[in-house]
């Protein structure tokens, strides 16, 4: 098939009408049995008007590349150049370097040499440049070990494009291609990529400073280094904690690229944990991370836990969380507890309810490196900062306390157990509305939550009072998310403490969510937690109601065992 009608069946795929596409995918399944349709495939690369098909195109001779007539695959690295030459699409481009990649693997060297000389070309042209290396980090994505040979080529055609500042797409491209590149070459070069770190910090730097969306994506590169060749970062190790820790604690800057520079000293924590202790580093971090850590709260842009559902993307107090997280598990516990505890005070008994929250979540992120040195050690400031968290006339405070009380609840029993028992009552009561009402900040569910798992068994007592609450808001038609948070709560509930006397009345509401609907699932997950042991022949009954019908079966037709 010639290719103005192939691209007009290319055009009807794109089309967003059911029937169109199901008819224009058979005509395209029978234009490519056709002789002449593949040659029309190669045809629309280069003369395609809408670049969307040009990028279809490409991907449909990738999937086809071994079916191919061997005339066209041998000229098809000479059509991808001319391609790659006139094309202004990322999209496209992308995906030409992802065809020419497997052509590489398909047939070897001698079907790469013709981009190799176009990428090499256009890397000295300013409007070809960031295409080109944008081939160079597809094609390595996809052929890697294949591109070995051209790796130290290809990375010094990077760090060229690197010094021509000025052009914010040509620095992020070649940012990605080094950071594809590093992987393929890091093991063997530690003393070439070292050479590299001070200009790509560099780049980053100029690049994060007219462009933070692209600065963003290009942090990547430094994980890359991380990954592929960890010493060859070391000796500009403060260099990169200085960049990391600048971008995280400028509040002036989305969250986005903050939060990607914390994602970078997660990582290093992970990998070179032991290297954060020479000198005066660890001090100069930690101090750093309680910037974004203990932020003031922002009522204009609530941070995830404290939308409806939690919904929303990571903040930069989460960020630092997870980077005290990290080293907690990489560190020596009494040298970072003996640098990081003191730090915390201040901010942990302070006005500032962010800095609250943040010296709780704080204690939470210590709790899986650090869980047994902070009982052994620190016990009663623990407890102490708990309790007063738990009873924080803010709740996004009270909020972060039960994620520390949850995190160290293990570690911290059986005296952590009077602390979650003193603070019920207030979640019960103000906090928590009475029994007729149930609707509440989903927050002060989690804070119940992580309180009945503190108590485990010693909940008993409690029950007259939590287990109305519960029922009331499950019985509530009006409040979906209402009844998710509570069947959390009583899932809870069941797994950590002994036998429960439920009412009958609260069985038969979980009974009737489990017999369809949204809470589904989740309402038959509370009652396998429950199980006969707890609640007796009434739950079996429950059970064998809501099991068949989950299935989309008959009551009769399956029995419980």
């Amino acid at each position: 098939m010639a290719a103005p009608a192939l691209e007009r069946i290319l055009s009807d795929l794109l089309e967003p009408d059911s029937a169109g596409i199901r008819q224009a995918t058979e005509r395209l399944r029978e234009a490519l049995e056709e002789p002449e349709g593949p040659e029309g495939l190669a045809e629309l690369l280069r003369g395609a008007e809408r670049p969307q098909i040009r990028h279809l195109a490409a991907v449909l001779l990738r999937k086809r590349l071994r079916k191919l007539p061997q005339e066209l695959i041998d000229r098809l690295p000479h059509v991808i150049v001319e391609a790659l030459d006139r094309e202004t699409d990322s999209c496209s481009r992308g995906a030409l370097g992802h065809l020419g990649a497997k052509l590489l693997l398909l047939g070897g060297p001698k079907f790469w040499e013709p981009l190799e000389k176009w990428i090499q070309e256009a890397a000295r042209d300013p409007r070809k440049m960031e295409g080109a290396l944008r081939v160079v980090g597809v094609a390595v994505g996809v052929a890697g070990p294949a591109l070995s040979g051209s790796g130290p080529a290809l990375l010094a055609l990077s760090r060229g494009v690197l010094g021509a500042r000025g052009d914010p797409g040509a620095a992020c491209a070649a940012l990605g291609a080094m950071g594809a590149l590093v992987a393929l070459v890091g093991p063997r070069k530690t003393n070439l990529l070292r050479s590299l770190v001070p200009e790509v910090l560099a780049a980053l730097e100029e690049l994060l400073s007219v462009d933070e969306e692209r600065g963003a994506d290009a942090l990547e590169v430094l994980d890359e280094f991380l990954e592929a060749n960890p010493e060859s970062l070391m000796p500009h190790l403060k260099a990169v904690l200085e960049l990391c820790l600048r971008v995280a604690g400028d509040e002036c800057r989305g969250d986005a690229v903050r939060v990607r520079a914390l994602a970078t000293l997660t990582f290093l924590a992970q990998k070179r944990p032991r290297a954060l202790l020479r000198g005066s580093v660890l001090p100069q971090l930690l101090g750093a991370l309680l910037v974004p850590l203990c932020a003031p709260l922002s009522p204009q842009s609530p941070e995830p836990e404290e939308r409806w559902g939690g919904e929303g993307r990571p903040c930069p107090r989460h960020g630092a969380a997870q980077v005290l997280d990290a080293l907690a598990q990489g560190l020596p516990p009494e040298k970072l507890l003996k640098e990081l505890l003191p730090l915390l005070e201040g901010p942990g008994r302070g006005g500032c309810a962010g800095g609250r929250k943040g010296a709780l979540l704080a204690l939470a992120a210590l709790a899986r490196g650090c869980g047994s040195t902070l009982r052994q050690r620190y016990l009663g400031v623990v407890l102490g900062a708990l309790r007063a968290g738990l009873g924080d006339p803010e709740g996004a405070v009270r909020g972060a306390a039960a994620a520390a009380v949850r995190e160290l609840r293990e570690e911290m029993q059986p005296e952590l157990s009077p602390v979650a028992a003193r603070a019920l009552p207030a979640v019960l009561g103000p906090f928590w509305g009475c029994p007729e009402s149930p609707n509440c900040d989903p927050r002060s569910w989690f804070v119940l939550e992580a309180l009945l798992e503190a108590l485990g068994e010693e909940v008993q007592p409690w029950l007259p009072q939590v287990l109305p609450r519960i029922l009331a808001a499950l019985e509530a038609p009006e409040e979906p998310r209402g009844r998710e948070l509570a069947l959390s709560a009583l899932h809870a509930l069941a797994c950590v403490s002994g036998p429960l006397p439920l009412p009958s009345p609260l069985i038969g509401a979980v009974a009737a969510l489990a017999r369809g609907g949204e809470q589904q699932l989740q309402a038959l997950e509370v009652l396998a937690a429950l199980g006969p042991a707890h609640v007796g022949e009434g739950l079996l009954e429950a059970l064998e109601l809501a099991l068949p019908l989950a299935d989309g079966g008959d009551p009769e037709a399956t029995r419980v065992t």
